[in-house]
């Protein structure tokens, strides 16, 4: 018999799934789905998920070349595919609508991928190069994956894989990334972009002659000049040319005859770069005296009349030698302005193809090769295992090499001394005006250790931070010219994709092999805990560490988990999950799943920009937490023993404040002695609860309900659950409170 009336108040303090079932836990939310903590301190609740919105750009997925079949044991077989120019370790690809991520390239037809399909992917499937997303400035940069960095005179620097689109569309002329680092030059007078891949060719030495009458009253005597090639929208140069002497008489001017510009590379200027009388002339230094542009000389060549003092030159930059172009990379980045490309000197491969040589001819024709995609101004190959170095790629069958050939040959194989991705960084060269952002000198080169490719960089603190397959490092500058940037371990934990860390106010958050990670403060190496995501640790458990892309939201100041593919909906289309743990009130967000029952939700891309978070979802941009879609979720207690530990009770009633545009419908489950607890029921939200369903009414705003009588009887532990819902015109549907009265009786047994 009742013996006392009793309630519990119950608050969504937290999300924890984890708690066990001893019914002492109480002000959290066991189960739930697409809820958001919000508020400030202890005081705050949870409100629905407001959906993504859709930015209406659209940056479809590629297509890759030929088609393929995946076995059960995760290998990838091409046919007429060629994977080692389309992969690399580490990115995603779609076949058959699910998720795989990259792990190894055997060969053009051969590789392997993750996870491991359960049931086999016939030969003959398509397969897709899914958009990933980048913060380009304000915009929102899509490609395959690499950078897209944006400097302040509108140039746009490329690197990595795929058509560059910011906010959703392509340049005016359009720029793919590659591997070697490509700029698209921008027309401030009409918007209008022109495309180039950087790495000018080093020029032929000039012709000079003594001429005319001067007004320096240059000094008789031999002279040298050397020309270096020049980007004016980038300020970028790279190696000089060979020296030419000139003697003079008194006073005479220095004539010189310029050669043709690169222009195909986009060269528009010369740095001429001359030595003092004082020398001794022939031997250098040589000192720069000025650039020459196209107002002065054509780019196809002209002749050029100068005259100059010893110390109207001394006190400028002296020439130098290794303004090397780009090696192949994955990604640009800037550390402290240093323009830094990541993932470099990789294992080099056989390309397809062969070649034919002729004895003291620097042109080496090909036969079924690729040269255009598989080489760059600078690449070093082996030629039937002879090295050298590409001058020119002229076409995909024609490249010009230094040395020479020295001999007559044909049907040799050709292979590439190193590619990317690689273990290194290659900073570029500091110039008085900043940095050579086109030269970028071999000897700068600092590798990973161990010298493991790098999939994927986050820069913060001043730092950048590499992912590699088993560990994380973290690079800084040395503040030393010849060795500008250094290379030390941070944490023993690696990586599955580019996307998977991020780093916020000091701190690092990732999601590692081993699960959910964040440093416990920006210091020290090996400074990482993995206990905060305890309270979710279930719901991670089921989650596919390269299907896991991490980004930050700002709005909610929150850390965003998003494990794609994570299962199909009722309309058998892939969705994505998401778990978010919101800085603000240190708590984490309830499941949240990003779904639709006519099209697939799959996210590959995501990224901070302007202040919001964004993703690239099946295909499209969106904003995080921002839509307008009709979304339903639901809050659940713990099952809670109410107060009386061992002790039946009988469940009277239940009162709610909350906010929902559709129906609020409730139900108690309740464990009896000896009865198993009904999770699955709590989980489904089946009606077959131990109360029937009550319904509750909706309002425009939050509300306090009335009292929603019910008589359930001899419950040991009982829990609640509470649908909610929110349409596309709704504000914030939310839970704040659950009131849960109750009797006791005596009875123990």
């Amino acid at each position: 018999m009742p013996i006392k009336d009793q309630r519990v108040y119950w608050r969504p303090r937290a999300y924890k799934p984890n708690v066990p079932y001893t019914g002492d836990n109480a002000d959290y939310i066991f189960k739930g789905l697409n809820l958001i903590p919000n508020g400030t301190g202890a005081d705050f609740y949870y409100r629905m998920f407001r959906g993504i919105e859709t930015q209406n750009q659209t940056v479809a997925d590629v297509a890759m070349t030929g088609t393929v079949g995946i076995a059960t044991t995760g290998v990838m077989t091409g046919v007429g595919t060629v994977f080692k120019q389309q992969l690399v370790p580490g990115q995603w690809i779609l076949v058959g609508g699910l998720i795989f991520n990259v792990r190894t390239i055997a060969s053009d037809t051969s590789a392997t991928v993750s996870p491991a399909p359960s049931v086999a992917i016939p030969a003959g499937t398509m397969a897709y190069l899914p958009q990933t997303l980048v913060t380009v400035d304000k915009d929102l940069g899509n490609l395959i994956r690499g950078s897209i960095v944006r400097y302040p005179n509108g140039n746009v620097f490329a690197v990595g894989y795929g058509t560059v689109y910011l906010n959703g569309s392509a340049l005016s002329s359009s720029l793919v990334a590659s591997k070697r680092l490509s700029v698209a030059v921008l027309n401030p007078g009409t918007g209008a972009y022109s495309v180039y891949q950087l790495g000018m060719a080093t020029p032929t030495a000039p012709t000079l002659t003594g001429t005319g009458a001067g007004t320096k009253n240059m000094q008789a005597g031999t002279y040298s000049i050397r020309l270096v090639p020049r980007r004016v929208a980038t300020g970028g140069y790279n190696n000089p040319s060979p020296k030419t002497e000139v003697t003079i008489t008194a006073n005479q001017l220095v004539r010189i005859t310029f050669p043709a510009m690169d222009t195909t590379s986009g060269q528009d200027a010369w740095d001429v770069y001359v030595t003092t009388y004082t020398s001794g002339g022939i031997q250098g230094p040589w000192y720069l005296y000025g650039t020459i542009t196209t107002a002065q000389v054509s780019s196809a060549g002209g002749n050029v009349d100068i005259e100059w003092n010893d110390a109207d030159v001394t006190a400028n930059q002296q020439l130098e030698f290794d303004n090397d172009p780009p090696p192949d990379a994955q990604y640009l980045a800037s550390l402290a302005g240093l323009p830094v490309l990541i993932s470099c000197n990789g294992r080099g491969r056989s390309l397809a193809g062969t070649a034919q040589t002729v004895v003291g001819d620097a042109t080496v024709s090909g036969t079924s090769s690729s040269w255009t995609t598989d080489l760059s101004r600078g690449s070093i190959i082996y030629i039937d295992n002879k090295q050298y170095r590409v001058l020119e790629v002229t076409s995909a069958t024609s490249i010009e090499v230094t040395p020479t050939p020295l001999a007559n040959g044909s049907g040799l194989t050709v292979a590439l001394a190193d590619t990317s991705p690689g273990p290194t960084l290659r900073p570029a060269k500091a110039a008085k005006n900043g940095y050579n952002v086109e030269g970028f000198p071999a000897r700068f080169a600092v590798a990973v250790d161990p010298p493991e490719d790098i999939i994927g960089f986050v820069l913060g603190g001043g730092r950048l931070f590499l992912m590699t397959e088993n560990r994380l490092h973290v690079a800084s500058l040395s503040g030393n010219p010849l060795t500008p940037v250094t290379i030390r371990p941070f944490w023993h934990a690696g990586f599955r994709n580019p996307q998977a860390l991020v780093f916020i106010n000091g701190f690092l958050y990732g999601y590692t092999t081993n699960g959910p990670t964040r440093s416990i403060a920006d210091g020290d190496e090996g400074s990482q805990e993995n206990d905060w995501a305890a309270d979710v640790a279930n719901v991670f458990a089921n989650w596919i560490p390269e299907r896991v892309r991490v980004g930050y939201d700002p709005v909610n100041q929150a850390i965003v988990y998003t494990h794609s593919n994570s299962e199909a909906n009722s309309g058998g289309y892939a969705t994505t999950s998401v778990l978010s743990y919101n800085l603000r009130q240190g708590a984490w967000s309830t499941d949240v799943l990003i779904s639709d029952n006519s099209a697939n939700q799959i996210v590959t891309g995501i990224s901070t920009v302007s202040g919001y978070l964004y993703l690239t979802c099946s295909g499209g941009n969106y904003r995080w937490d921002a839509g307008n879609q009709t979304i339903g979720g639901y809050a659940a207690t713990p099952f809670m023993a109410l107060g009386a530990d061992g002790s039946d009770k009988t469940i009277t009633g239940m009162e709610i404040t909350a906010h929902s545009e559709s129906t609020i419908n409730a139900n108690i489950y309740v464990s009896r002695a000896n009865e198993d607890i009904p999770l699955a029921d709590l989980i489904s939200g089946t009606s077959s609860s131990a109360s029937g369903t009550m319904q509750f009414a909706v309002g425009s705003s939050v509300r306090t309900s009335l009292l929603r009588k019910l008589s359930v009887t001899r419950a040991r532990l009982a829990a609640a659950r509470v649908n909610l819902g929110r349409t596309a015109s709704s504000g914030d549907a939310r839970i704040d409170e659950m009131i849960i009265r109750f009797n006791t009786t005596g009875a123990t047994y």
